[in-house]
């Protein structure tokens, strides 16, 4: 893994924090010209294949995992939790409309409380309305009863909440975000608990009409689909790949053209719910600006977007 983080623009979704004021605009029309940027970081701004249009639609895919975690005696390490985001990295690249001009990594080390704020301070900055973010979580999740509070665990954690990634702070990111859809699949244990009560999306039909498709795109959402309220299993039988990963990748590597993400929910609740003790959730995240649309993954968008690249040091 390179020293440098790479943000994806899948139809449009996440990014980054901020940055400071000697960063250098590579090449093009910056949209990130207003924008001050700390000197940790250099910025490439690369126009749009597609004659610079301001309209078209970016896809950010922003990828966090951690196999690794410095005070293992808390959080054990983890086998196949960076494995699962390559692999679902990989069927949607090679499938649907994304690439890695617009697609952020942050990996073992890379995962601090720091670096996640930067990515989503930025992110806020850049994203517009007409894009889409999907941010993908594999690691440690941690439930604080006391509080109802879900969280994810940094590589640097220890035992102290403090040194986690809330759900609350990380749906204040979400809301910030101008984006048409935000979609976060989490798979880590008690990733359940951003759940709101209210449910949309389940037994949907398995062929679903252009028109159908084309009307809840429009509509602005934000959604997350969870491997589970509780404790989740990181490896299946005879795989390498979690359960809840190997019914995704399953799922998106089937030849298709475009569909609404709640089918991808039901198929993959289904799938893991009957082989495995787990029961994975999908549901409109609270209080994220959600509006009833459904995020659609396509092959193919109206126009193509390159991507912005940051660097850190």
């Amino acid at each position: 893994m390179q020293n440098w983080f790479k943000i994806h623009i899948i139809l449009c979704f996440l990014s980054t924090s901020s940055f400071g004021q000697n960063s250098n605009v590579i090449s093009g029309k910056s949209a990130l010209k207003h924008i001050n940027y700390s000197n940790l970081i250099n910025i490439e701004d690369i126009p749009c294949d597609s004659t610079n249009n301001e309209d078209c639609t970016r896809n950010y895919l922003i990828v966090i995992a951690a196999n690794k975690y410095k005070n293992n005696k808390y959080w054990p390490n983890l086998k196949y939790a960076i494995k699962d985001t390559k692999d679902v990295i990989k069927v949607l690249f090679d499938r649907y409309n994304f690439d890695d001009k617009y697609t952020h990594e942050l990996y073992d080390h890379q995962f601090t409380l720091e670096n996640i704020e930067t990515l989503f301070r930025n992110l806020i900055t850049v994203v517009r309305s007409t894009d889409n973010v999907i941010v993908y979580y594999a690691g440690h999740g941690f439930y604080d009863k006391t509080l109802d509070e879900g969280y994810w665990v940094p590589h640097p954690a220890t035992r102290s909440t403090t040194e986690y990634l809330s759900n609350a702070t990380l749906m204040k990111y979400i809301s910030a975000l101008q984006a048409k859809h935000v979609l976060i699949i989490a798979d880590a244990c008690f990733s359940g608990s951003l759940y709101t009560q209210k449910k949309r999306g389940s037994n949907m039909e398995t062929h679903l009409s252009k028109k159908y498709i084309d009307k809840v795109y429009k509509i602005k959402s934000r959604w997350l689909l969870a491997s589970g309220r509780g404790l989740v299993d990181d490896k299946m039988p005879n795989k390498e790949n979690s359960p809840f990963a190997n019914y995704l990748i399953d799922y998106l590597s089937k030849k298709q053209t475009s569909f609404p993400a709640p089918l991808l929910f039901q198929n993959v609740k289904e799938k893991v719910t009957e082989h495995t003790d787990q029961i994975p959730l999908a549901a409109p995240l609270k209080d994220a600006g959600d509006m009833g649309g459904e995020f659609v993954i396509s092959d193919c968008l109206n126009c193509f977007c390159r991507g912005i690249r940051f660097r850190i040091h």
